[in-house]
């Protein structure tokens, strides 16, 4: 079932929408694969090839439409039409040229868009059980922050509900829970852009220990596993590639405490999960300086405080594939990032006066990073 973006009259209704939520207080938008909504007319057969390769038909006609701009910018004029008013559009796979052409200031369409290939490795898909490589991401943030200058502005986020927790696909090891949770959030706060946190990421929450295919809700999860069943694959390769993918591993209740369902109900949760509340959770980690929770709380504070933060240059520096170093820069001042993007310690020079250290994840070394360690530095002007 779809909807007809040619239609004026639905377009017309889909606003009324808009602002019946607006009136209502609501000034935050996020528009579900917004990409999509125009289709070329007469709605033509797909090619099979490019059906066979991506899973979906006729793709090439409507995942950018011809009509795709003038159905967002008049849904920005009508709609939208509040500076104080965000608009983000989820936008799979369409690559930095073309969210250019949706969120620049001159454009009128978006405000920002969620673009999902800084989730997986090269080649890879969620389904794909595999150890995610840091160094791809920072390959993907120097482009992007490099080429998206003054007038376009992106998002930052890493986990959502239709993935599985990015803690875990980089290093599912539990010893490397916390640095991997704190490095993410570093890369989050001080890039150029907005973060966003999606529930259980401030306190580092990692995949499920689902058991069986039958602890699992996720409809696209269990619609794989009984596809591949049909195709001949053994029980134990189905459940290991649910499991490598399930939408459920950031779907299970909000851990507030170690109470049942984590605090998040006294009933019966739809989704139980595996009981890792009882460690990793809001009241643990509530005033403890070492945490996942006050490392986000105090960057979160940085950022707030500093305008260069927000708004300065990126400035990518020189530096060993395994280490990812960044200045943000501004009339006002300097701010440096120092990450080991490995789970082995790399050799690296503290910086010298004037910069100063403001926090960091692990031991303070004159010539080495602990594996994902994460470092900030400011110099001020």
């Amino acid at each position: 079932m779809d909807l007809d973006w040619s239609s004026p009259a639905m377009r017309a209704d889909v606003i009324d929408m808009i602002r019946w939520w607006r009136q209502r207080g609501v000034d935050g938008f996020r528009l579900d694969v917004i990409n999509l909504i125009s289709k070329a007319p007469g709605l033509p057969d797909g090619a099979p090839a490019i059906g066979a390769a991506t899973g979906f038909t006729g793709l090439e006609h409507y995942f950018h439409g011809p009509r795709l701009h003038e159905h967002l910018r008049q849904l920005r004029a009508e709609g939208f039409d509040d500076p104080d008013c965000v608009a983000i559009g989820e936008t799979p796979a369409i690559g930095l040229e073309m969210s250019k052409l949706m969120v620049g200031d001159d454009r009128g369409e978006l405000d920002m868009v969620f673009n999902f290939d800084q989730l997986e490795n090269d080649g890879k898909t969620r389904w794909d059980e595999y150890r995610y490589d840091l160094r791809q991401l920072k390959a993907y943030y120097t482009r992007w922050q490099a080429e998206l200058g003054d007038g376009f502005w992106m998002s930052l986020f890493f986990d959502n509900h239709d993935n599985p927790r990015m803690v875990s696909k980089v290093d599912p090891r539990p010893e490397h829970r916390v640095a991997v949770a704190k490095l993410l959030a570093m890369i989050q706060f001080t890039l150029r852009g907005t973060p966003f946190l999606y529930q259980g990421q401030e306190i580092g929450a990692v995949n499920q220990r689902f058991a069986g295919l039958a602890d699992l809700r996720d409809v696209e999860s269990l619609n794989l596993a009984a596809e591949l069943a049909a195709e001949g694959t053994g029980p134990v390769d189905v459940f290991t590639r649910i499991l490598a993918g399930t939408r459920d591993h950031a779907r299970v209740p909000m851990a507030w405490d170690a109470s049942h369902a984590g605090g998040f109900t006294t009933g019966e949760p739809w989704l139980p999960g595996d009981g890792s509340h009882a460690s990793v959770n809001v009241a643990a980690q509530t005033g403890d300086p070492a945490s996942v929770l006050e490392w986000h709380r105090r960057l979160i504070a940085l950022r707030r405080a500093s305008r260069t933060l927000v708004y300065g240059t990126t400035v990518t520096e020189r530096s060993p594939r395994g280490v990812w170093r960044y200045r943000r820069a501004d009339e006002q001042g300097e701010w440096l990032v120092v990450l080991n993007l490995t789970d082995r310690t790399q050799r690296a020079r503290r910086p010298l006066p004037p910069w100063e250290f403001v926090m960091g994840s692990g031991p303070l070394s004159a010539r080495a990073l602990a594996p994902y360690e994460a470092q900030l530095w400011r110099r001020r002007r």
